[in-house]
């Protein structure tokens, strides 16, 4: 038994030492290194992508906003320009066409046109006497325009010509007494109504307003005035 325990002993002090980690422990710690390093890498990976991501977003962001900030802004561009062209006309002509229906329809018991009563005013102004072309001049129009307007306020004994004896070219027009009474019957009609409607804004807005419009006319008539002396107009 003991040559038996002894050499069993011996079999058992000669075999190689077993580690208590074994061989498959043996390589789990260096399998655990590579999975670690794997999903460090994978987290790094990651993150990188979403952080570029939010780049990507971010510049995305800033473009979009600069694009609706760079539209609204040539928006803004083209309503003013606009606003300085046909636009411009179209806002005052409305108004204007709107007003001077409504006072025409005022002046239909004198059976008076809106035109023929401001010639009759332009005449009151003036001392009741002016050549055709200082009235077409005064109310802006055309010289066959104011001989048409003549000729109708002349039918109802409101006007009378009177001809340059030495420029037969040259017509006078004078109130008459009836004009003069047809002026008094009329005018305050016209008058109320344009009170009425230029009620809709203030002392100071009206004041403005008719500041503006009298520097826009001024500017017109010179222009008009420019074109007038043009060879061929």
């Amino acid at each position: 038994m003991r040559t038996l325990c002894g050499h069993a002993v011996c079999v058992v002090q000669h075999l190689p030492p077993v580690s208590s980690r074994g061989p498959a422990n043996r390589t789990r710690p260096n399998l655990g290194r590579k999975m670690g390093s794997y999903r460090r890498r994978r987290y790094v990976s990651c993150r990188r992508r979403m952080e570029g991501d939010g780049d990507i977003k971010g510049s995305n962001d800033g473009a979009e906003k600069e694009s609706e900030m760079t539209t609204q802004a040539e928006k803004k561009l083209e309503v003013e320009q606009q606003a300085r062209g046909m636009a411009g006309w179209v806002s005052l002509y409305r108004p204007y066409s709107a007003i001077f229906k409504l006072t025409e329809l005022a002046l239909l018991p004198y059976n008076l046109s809106l035109p023929q009563l401001h010639l009759l005013s332009v005449l009151k102004e003036s001392g009741g006497i002016l050549t055709t072309g200082e009235i077409g001049r005064a109310m802006v129009k055309a010289s066959q325009t104011i001989t048409g307007l003549v000729d109708r306020l002349e039918v109802q004994d409101l006007v009378e010509r009177k001809f340059e004896r030495r420029d037969r070219r040259k017509t006078w027009v004078r109130l008459t007494a009836k004009g003069q009474r047809k002026l008094e019957e009329a005018m305050p009609v016209a008058n109320r109504l344009a009170k009425e409607l230029f009620s809709v804004f203030t002392d100071e807005e009206l004041r403005e307003l008719q500041a503006k419009t009298d520097k826009l006319r001024a500017v017109a008539m010179q222009r008009l005035d420019e074109a007038l002396e043009r060879p061929g107009s």
